[in-house]
């Protein structure tokens, strides 16, 4: 492919049954279709080295979504990502760099592991520094199962991605700074989705206040709050919920009370009685925790590479 179509602007590579494809074809392509636009690649392995090659080799990208999986079966070989505590921040940070109309990333890591008991991450804080420092033609950003982070790295994608419409979030450790965060930053934000993270009642409340926002709670039915999730999305219409609004969706305003838990259930006989005590503390606690959040990011950040809350 790399030989024969040099006019190539979009590639497409799924996962199939039969095989894979690692890093290695990437390159290939990456050396001679210069052309390339949209990018979407489902591999086993991947390397800075070859998010760099893309990166240097094809300005004109604009769409990348990187998902790495796990080998079929046990005939596939024993794959790594170039060593056991190797990250792909660097890779990130060449295409963000070197691809300055990138409006679209996507990196999701839900089916791949590494061998054995070495913790699987893959993208960092330090990338998610990157993302915020260098994708300012960033409009869509998709994290699923992006291990390894934590709220200051998507703080920093909150105050530096001024042109971020929409966000989703699946399975990353993301909690309610990283909530207080979008509700000062990300000033172009249309859209924020997210599922099996560790954001909880606080983080909601608070990002009910953005302006403009609606916040709804999407429960498995009227009263399971066993794998919530939550949508916040730009509307005219805030101080009241929709009139077509289903019986497992909730309304999040400064009133509303809900057992909602990241990593533990809440009783229902005594989670009223603690709910609003809990809530006022942890609110207070977030405006604290947010502000030497900040303090850390100023210290990192540098040059033209600033992270201001109006």
């Amino acid at each position: 492919m790399g030989a024969h179509c040099r006019n190539l602007r979009r590639l497409l590579c799924e996962a199939y049954e039969a095989g894979f494809v690692t890093q290695h074809g990437l390159m290939a392509v990456a050396k001679r279709c210069l052309k390339l636009e949209k990018v979407t690649y489902f591999a086993s392995d991947m390397t800075n080295q070859a998010l760099e090659s893309l990166a240097q080799n094809c300005p004109n990208l604009y769409d990348v979504r990187i998902c790495l999986q796990s080998k079929r079966n046990e005939s596939h070989p024993v794959i790594e990502l170039e060593a056991e505590d190797a990250t792909l921040n660097m890779g990130v940070r060449a295409l963000l760099m070197n691809c300055p109309v990138v409006r679209r990333l996507s990196l999701g890591f839900d089916g791949w592991h590494r061998d054995g008991d070495v913790e699987n991450v893959v993208v960092n804080d330090e990338g998610l520094r990157y993302i915020g420092q260098y994708g300012k033609s960033l409009e869509i950003l998709t994290l699923d199962h992006v291990s390894g982070t934590t709220d200051e790295g998507l703080v920093a994608v909150a105050m530096g991605c001024h042109k971020l419409r929409k966000i989703e979030l699946r399975c990353c450790p993301f909690g309610d700074e990283s909530m207080l965060a979008f509700r000062y930053g990300a000033p172009s934000l249309k859209l924020l989705w997210a599922q099996g993270c560790l954001v909880e009642l606080a983080g909601l409340k608070v990002l009910a206040e953005r302006e403009d926002a609606v916040v709804e709670v999407v429960k498995q039915s009227a009263d399971d709050f066993s794998d919530w999730q939550f949508i916040a999305y730009s509307s005219a219409c805030r101080s009241q919920p929709r009139s077509d609004l289903p019986d497992n969706i909730d309304f999040v305003d400064a009133d509303y009370s809900a057992p909602l838990s990241s990593n533990k259930a809440v009783d229902e006989e005594d989670g009223d009685q603690n709910l609003e005590q809990d809530l006022g503390d942890e609110e207070q606690n977030l405006e604290q925790n947010f502000e030497f959040v900040q303090d850390d990011l100023r210290s990192f950040t540098s040059g033209d590479c600033t992270y201001t809350v109006e």
